[in-house]
């Protein structure tokens, strides 16, 4: 016996006269499959589309923090000590191939222990604090600073 909603069943049918077994029902039902078909296409194709745009939107955002970061990364170091220690290791050892690709995988270590630290640090102590403590040592190396270029020593 079929439940309602089944295969078969006359009160879901568009014309509930004609036999199950008659190709008019066959018909019917070839119909009713394609609208279901289209249907299905037609949600696919907004899932898509949505999916397209949220990662249209993320990828834009991952390019514009990266862009952001390496700016600030760049001009920061623009001129510091590791790289006029880079500098100097390549004009000693007559191989800047060799020097640059050392020094790129320096930095990446550096920096991928500052991400990871960095998150876990975030963990147990608020943003505040090492905000504050970051300013605490900036200052303190500027006044050094300072102080070895008023004094000369």
């Amino acid at each position: 016996m079929l439940r309602r909603g089944q295969r078969g069943d006359r009160a879901n049918r568009e014309d509930p006269e004609v036999p199950a077994s008659s190709p008019a029902f066959a018909a019917q039902e070839a119909e009713a499959g394609s609208a279901r078909d289209e249907s299905r296409e037609h949600a696919a194709t907004a899932v898509l589309t949505r999916t397209r745009t949220q990662h249209g939107v993320q990828r834009d955002r991952l390019w514009k923090i990266a862009a952001t970061s390496f700016g600030v990364v760049f001009v920061a170091e623009f001129g510091d000590l590791t790289q006029i220690a880079i500098a100097n290791l390549a004009a000693r050892y007559h191989d800047p191939l060799a020097v640059g690709i050392g020094g790129a995988l320096g930095l990446w270590a550096v920096g991928g222990l500052a991400i990871l630290g960095g998150r876990q640090l975030l963990r147990w102590i608020d943003l505040i604090w090492i905000a504050r403590a970051a300013a605490l040592i900036m200052a303190a190396l500027g006044t050094v600073s300072a102080v070895h270029a008023f004094t000369g020593s």
